[in-house]
């Protein structure tokens, strides 16, 4: 699946932004080499002392983002190495955290690749779409121009879409079935979807 979320790596590098300040490359790009998360090139342009260290970190980063999009488990895998130094290990528990999940994978607009594996999500897609402003004859339209079921979520994930441009995110998917529908299955079905999709290599 071809990916195009072009505000992941904004939503990246905002985020890892405070390891600029905290954390040395020299500490783990050896690590991250052995790992496999970073190539040989790359490393060595994060190595040049003639950088800064906030200038290396970027660079670090740079790379680490680039493997994230080609395998979303290199991700784990950059965790689990600055998880070894010990002086980080607040920074890890952060970014392992649930928030940290939906800061990295689900801020971004649904692709449309991922719509049917979201329609087959929302049993209940009337109500989702409800607390996302559709109004009673909108749904109606819906239900009247397409078969029932997914055909239907589908549809309604599309016009949703259209109206709000980026703003139809994962993210704000996730939080109205969570936060507003209770359904918290259908939520962390959601996130699997976004980090799925961004684990893929953009053709």
């Amino acid at each position: 699946m071809a990916v195009s979320k072009n505000t992941a790596a904004t939503t990246f590098v905002s985020f890892f932004a405070k390891l600029r300040d905290c954390v040395n490359p020299d500490d783990i790009s050896a690590l991250l080499l052995a790992r496999n998360v970073i190539t040989n090139n790359e490393k060595a342009e994060v190595d040049l002392q003639t950088y800064t260290q906030q200038v290396r970190m970027d660079k670090l980063l740079a790379a680490v983002q680039k493997a994230i999009k080609i395998d979303s488990q290199n991700y784990e895998t950059f965790l689990d190495i600055l998880g070894n130094e010990g002086k980080y290990a607040a920074l890890v528990k952060e970014m392992r955290s649930t928030q940290g999940f939906i800061n990295l994978f689900a801020d971004n607009k649904i692709e449309d690749a991922d719509i049917q594996s979201i329609a087959e999500n929302l049993s209940d897609w009337q109500a989702v779409a409800n607390k996302l402003g559709f109004g009673p004859v909108l749904i109606d339209e819906i239900e009247g121009s397409s078969n029932r079921g997914i055909n239907q979520a589908k549809a309604f994930l599309r016009k949703w879409i259209a109206k709000n441009g980026s703003g139809a995110t994962y993210k704000k998917l996730h939080d109205v079935l969570l936060l507003e529908l209770k359904d918290r299955g259908a939520a962390e079905a959601i996130l699997g979807i976004a980090k799925k999709g961004y684990g893929t290599v953009q053709q």
